[in-house]
């Protein structure tokens, strides 16, 4: 079955996670041209969560105080506004939480969630939105429209194509045997939903990796009440460094970066060791909200540097 779209600008984004998620509602906000989008999400309860803020991360937390995680620039302490109307509805987690916590990753990916809703429920006429619920397993271009093949056999037309398929399952290590990769033992993506079903609480765990997935897995055991050995194997041995906690110390005015890799990466370096007596999580406070602009300045080659 096919589905052309023509009478108005149609937009599909594939993935339907935070940023899948973000670019609807920012489209839905503020555009002003009639406008078809549809939101390819293959997982089922991911509309506005995607894999960091599923229901299943109850245990986690996010690694970014409650004041900077905004969905929206001009208005900085909007999620935790957001939780202050609704915190009642979280009683059961008792515990307290104010604008510099890291609330637990869920009911971030409440807040996604609501304003998808939300600013669905609100677009203006001359905007169709269509979330589908299906997997895009193939695009090509013709000319000026993209076609999308879904596994449901649906092919829908349109002119731009949005990627949003967010982090992908980790690799398997090429030194595993095939007899490691085909065990059932063998859990090899850390987000996985039913991951934890499979883990008895006396178990021996060993954990390839000491990084921030590390403490996610470490968490949820914890609340899980497993009682038995984990082993974490890492080529660094190290840890993820703890959050220091917000200060009074307010860095220095960012330079005007000039729109290139070298030269940007040399004024961040100088005012970094101008504001050496500044706490970290003050100073990554104050550099976040330019990130995007600082990236979007930079030449393809700069930007594929990093990536």
């Amino acid at each position: 079955m096919e589905k052309n779209h023509y009478s108005r600008t149609s937009v599909a984004i594939i993935g339907g996670g935070l940023s899948g998620s973000l670019l609807a509602i920012k489209l839905l906000r503020q555009t002003k041209i009639p406008l078809q989008i549809f939101l390819i999400e293959s997982a089922k309860k991911r509309y506005g969560r995607g894999v960091a803020y599923s229901p299943n991360s109850i245990y986690q937390k996010l690694n970014v105080t409650a004041k900077n995680m905004s969905l929206f620039e001009d208005n900085p302490m909007h999620f935790y506004d957001w939780w202050k109307s609704r915190n009642r509805d979280y009683f059961y987690l008792q515990e307290k939480f104010d604008e510099n916590s890291f609330f637990p990753r869920f009911i971030y990916g409440d807040y996604l969630e609501a304003n998808l809703n939300f600013y669905a429920n609100n677009k203006p006429e001359f905007i169709d939105f269509l979330p589908i619920n299906d997997e895009a397993v193939d695009a090509t271009l013709d000319s000026s429209r993209w076609s999308i093949t879904l596994a449901s056999g649906t092919i829908l037309h349109v002119q731009l194509l949005v990627l949003a398929t967010g982090n992908i399952p980790p690799a398997n290590p090429s030194y595993l045997s095939k007899e490691v990769l085909e065990n059932k033992r063998y859990l090899d993506n850390p987000w996985n939903d039913s991951l934890f079903e499979t883990i008895n609480a006396k178990d021996n765990i060993g954990i390839l990796g000491s990084g921030l997935s590390m403490v996610d897995v470490l968490m949820t055991l914890k609340r899980k009440d497993f009682d038995g050995k984990i082993v974490s194997f890492s080529r660094s041995g190290k840890f993820p460094l703890v959050h220091e906690a917000p200060t009074v110390q307010i860095p220095s005015q960012l330079p005007e970066f000039a729109g290139a890799l070298r030269s940007d990466l040399k004024m961040f370096r100088e005012w970094i060791n101008q504001n050496s007596e500044v706490s970290s999580a003050n100073l990554i406070s104050a550099i976040r909200p330019h990130i995007s602009k600082i990236w979007k300045s930079w030449e393809t080659k700069d930007q594929l540097y990093w990536t």
